[in-house]
């Protein structure tokens, strides 16, 4: 892994993180997805809380399931962004 350089110009954004994890998208999809069910703010939390936040976990940020990848996904800003576009997503 090649250390992180940040520069206070260069704003991460949800479409440079998808183009870098694929599975970002596919998770885009889900909450997509489980937003569109019939439920109430309570249960849509509850997913997130079961499903969404754990597989985000393991594709973004310091807990990314693989060394493999640009440096820019294992930092907590790229977590903090996927986390954000996720969860307006989901519409919780």
């Amino acid at each position: 892994m090649t250390p992180v350089t940040t520069t206070p110009t260069r704003r991460l954004t949800w479409a440079h993180l998808a183009a870098l994890e694929p599975g970002l998208s596919e998770l885009e999809v889900d909450c997509r997805e489980l937003g569109a069910q019939d439920c109430t703010p309570d249960e849509l939390m509850s997913l997130w809380c079961r499903y969404v936040k754990p597989e985000l976990s393991v594709l973004v940020g310091w807990f990314r399931d693989t060394d493999d990848g640009p440096a820019v996904l294992f930092t907590a800003q790229a977590y903090a962004v996927a986390y954000a576009h996720l969860l307006g997503e989901l519409g919780a």
